[in-house]
């Protein structure tokens, strides 16, 4: 069986994507704390549900990166087939 080999920098990018996901969600939860005027021991007690949005803003980012991918490419074979 053939082993799969994941580089760094691919690891160090979806964990960069991943912290940013987590820091988007940790700011919408600060900002419901202040807004709603609520107990700040809502940081831990809603932890659970802020990795479970943390989860959703990171598909989010992933299902944007693969359409822009996507897109990306098809614009890149339209452009190689005109020039040929």
């Amino acid at each position: 069986m053939k082993d799969i080999i994941i580089r760094g920098a691919t690891i160090r990018r979806e964990l960069f994507f991943f912290l940013l996901s987590f820091i988007i969600a940790f700011g919408m939860n600060l900002y419901a704390i202040i807004t709603f005027k609520t107990l700040w021991a809502e940081l831990l007690t809603q932890l659970p549900f802020l990795i479970l949005v943390t989860l959703v803003i990171y598909l989010i980012i992933l299902l944007a990166r693969i359409v822009f991918l996507g897109i990306n490419k098809l614009l890149r074979i339209k452009k190689n087939k005109s020039s040929v």
